[in-house]
Parts: C-alpha cells; structure tokens; sequence
C-alpha cells in the first residue's frame, strides 16, 4: 500500500521542478539572443578584414612597404575621433577595459571610426592577415586617459607604431623622450598575463 502524503508536502517539489525548467529555458533563450549575434558579428568581421586585407591593400612582399599601406588604409578609411572635425561624429565604441574580452575590431571593421584602441585592433588584425608578428601595447597618460599603439616582432627586434599619431602615422615619436614621458604603466594588452615594457620604453631616454 502507497503513503499517503500531505499535500502542502508535494506542491513545493513540483515548484521548485517547473522553476528548474525555466531556468533552463532563460539560460538558452539568453544563448539566442546575446551570443549567437556575437559568433555572427565575429564570422563577418573576420571576413571583412580579409577581404580588405587582400583587396584593398594588396599583398605586398616587403614588409616596411605593407606595414605603410596598412597604416595608409587607416588613415584614408576610419574616422578619427581624435581629430576635432570628428568630435561629433556618431561611433558605437566597446568601453575601455572591456576590450581584451569583447575585440573591439568587430565594431571598427563594420563601423570604420574610433579611437587609438580600434586603430590599434584593426591595424594588429589586418597585420596578422599577412603573417606579421605584432602585439597590442597600451599605457595611462599622466594627464589622465589612456592611449593604445601596436609593436611589430621582426626576430629580435620589437618596432613600436602608433596607429594614430598625428606627426603623420609613423613610429619616430615614441623615440622622443618628450613624448615617452608622459606615459605611465606602458605594457602589452592581454586578458590573463599583462607584460609590463615600460623599463624597456623608458630605456631609449637613457
């Protein structure tokens, strides 16, 4: 014979059952909204940097030549919102700190504009295209803000380029020890293991 159970004693088990379920269901409708737009956005913006990489810029053999038509592509292509004529200019931007984990050249390889850190990002992807060996380096400026630039590994050598210098898109500056300066906690842009350069910076003002 079968026990016979209060029925305050059953409900809450078939509660906390069907509760159960709709997490389930919450947990899977959120995997459809938010995560399978980000895999697409992902798959067409790696697209796009190849099909700009290759269409757009042309492979290049020489590296220094590819690395200038890199930058010219930047220059000629997003919009700069450093530049005062584009204070104003309307730009979904991923917020600072947030990049390492969200890659911010899915936004600046459909929206083309930004700031140091997208031209620093769609700069190190368009260079990876190639097969050249870079890095993304960042830094706190003591005046407040931040800036972003991008390093190239050629062998032993480690060439600084700062995607969005105004003295014309070039790596002379950060040689310059008034311009090294003002830069503090200068070190390489990574989710899990940050590598501090800054002595390395600092050691050409010696």
């Amino acid at each position: 014979m079968d026990k016979a159970y209060p029925e305050d004693f059953i409900k809450p088990k078939r509660k906390v059952r069907i509760w159960s379920i709709y997490k389930v269901i919450i947990i899977l409708a959120l995997f459809l909204i938010i995560i399978v737009p980000i895999i697409e956005i992902h798959i067409i913006a790696k697209e796009r940097i190849h099909y700009t990489a290759f269409t757009e810029i042309g492979n290049e053999t020489n590296q220094t030549f590819l690395i200038n038509n890199i930058l010219k592509w930047e220059k000629d292509n997003i919009v700069d919102l450093n530049l005062k004529e584009n204070e104003n200019y309307p730009c979904i931007r991923i917020p600072y700190g947030l990049n390492p984990l969200l890659q911010n050249y899915y936004l600046i390889s459909l929206t083309r504009c930004g700031k140091c850190g997208e031209f620093a990002e769609m700069f190190s992807e368009l260079a990876n295209e190639f097969g050249i060996k870079n890095r993304i380096i960042e830094a706190d400026n003591i005046n407040g803000g931040n800036h972003a630039w991008v390093e190239i590994i050629d062998g032993n050598e480690t060439i600084p380029i700062d995607t969005t210098s105004i003295n014309g898109y070039n790596s002379s500056q950060f040689y310059n020890c008034k311009y090294l300066i003002q830069y503090r906690n200068i070190h390489v842009r990574s989710l899990l293991n940050s590598e501090d350069v800054s002595k390395r910076y600092y050691n050409w003002c010696s």
